[in-house]
């Protein structure tokens, strides 16, 4: 074969080859290698032992580019194919959430600040909504109903709701209203947080009107900015027979459960309140404290909350003598021993794992 001719093939080859690549941009992070495949009739096979210019071309063009002979291809015809497996979303740029670390900083990417600009036109009640929902459903833009195709920054909104829950609780941003004729609901302090509404509509199109509620509330309205920590009490659902204010912010998890029905109480969801809590609390106090005091202030902060939640653990175990044996309360114990661990103060950490191993 003439070498200009050869050389002319394995141009046409390799020119239709590359039409075969996705059209898309260079994938973010680790570069993966593309799935090549192709595959031509039969009869380009060469037979083995040949050494000829053209076998040679069939072997390092089409071959090596995961060829595989097949009949029903026609003579005179080469499919090509090249795929990325495993490409997600998110590893495009234009999709990507954003992304804060020590090494790192990225911005949300265009068709992803697109997204969540339009969602936050949606409103719980439609009529109140300034946009239509890009989804089937009406709910899927709530990260609850349709999870993020980024699991980190899944974890990153449901961390964020579930602080801003836990410090609406905390610092009363959210109250329970007394509507008259013995209805009580959830609303927002709308001139404190300078919202135009203060109603918290969950899912159904109701007002909250228990604990568990105001978290999808909270969820739903996505707007409410809150910064400091102080002194805590909360009369509902409230603690033991006569339903005494909780005075610990580890009871929450525990209020959460005994407000929720049976099919709307999730242990993963409250136990993320709570680690929410803590890192909510630690966050806070590092805009005080130095690092060497950081663990001393928390660690006695985090048992003072403790020993009052064992005292509301121990009210309301009048009422359910099997409570320190349900799940909920050993994953309580364990996730407070382990943050006083992480923190260093292992004889904390130790008198918790004490505490509850005596109780169960």
């Amino acid at each position: 074969m003439d070498r200009r001719i050869e050389q002319y093939v394995r141009k046409v080859i390799s020119d239709t080859r590359s039409l075969s690549c996705p059209f898309i941009e260079t994938p973010l992070g680790e570069q993966q290698d593309p799935i090549n495949a192709c595959t031509f009739n039969t009869s380009l096979r060469p037979k083995p032992g040949d050494e000829s210019p053209r076998a040679q071309i069939i072997n390092s063009e089409l071959m090596n580019f995961g060829g595989e002979p097949d009949d029903s291809i026609p003579n005179y015809m080469v499919m090509f194919y090249k795929a990325y497996y495993g490409l997600r979303a998110n590893d495009l740029s234009k999709f990507a959430p954003p992304e804060k670390t020590e090494t790192h900083s990225r911005n949300g990417g265009e068709y992803f600040k697109a997204y969540y600009q339009l969602i936050r036109g949606i409103h719980p009640e439609t009529y109140r909504s300034r946009e239509i929902s890009p989804h089937i459903d009406r709910w899927w833009h709530i990260i609850t109903k349709m999870p993020d195709l980024d699991e980190e920054n899944q974890n990153r909104q449901e961390y964020n709701i579930y602080a801003a829950f836990f410090w609406a609780i905390l610092r009363k941003y959210i109250i329970l209203f007394d509507e008259g004729t013995g209805r009580r609901v959830y609303k927002a302090r709308k001139t404190l947080l300078k919202m135009d509404d203060d109603r918290l509509i969950v899912s159904n199109g109701t007002e909250c009107d228990k604990l568990y509620e105001v978290e999808e509330g909270v969820e739903l309205e996505n707007g409410i900015l809150l910064s400091s920590l102080s002194s805590y009490k909360a009369s509902e659902p409230g603690i033991g027979a006569d339903n005494v204010p909780s005075e610990s912010i580890f009871d929450i998890p525990m209020l959460m459960k005994k407000s929720s029905t049976a099919n709307g109480y999730c242990e993963e969801d409250v136990i993320k309140i709570l680690m929410a809590e803590l890192g909510e609390i630690k966050k806070y106090l590092s805009r005080f404290c130095s690092q060497k005091e950081l663990s001393e202030v928390m660690g006695k902060i985090i048992m003072e909350q403790f020993e009052k939640h064992l005292n509301s653990v121990a009210l309301e175990s009048k009422k359910h003598p099997s409570i320190y044996k349900e799940s909920l309360f050993i994953r309580t114990c364990d996730t407070i021993a382990n943050t006083l661990s992480e923190l260093g103060l292992k004889k904390d950490a130790q008198k918790v794992s004490d505490i509850a191993n005596a109780l169960i």
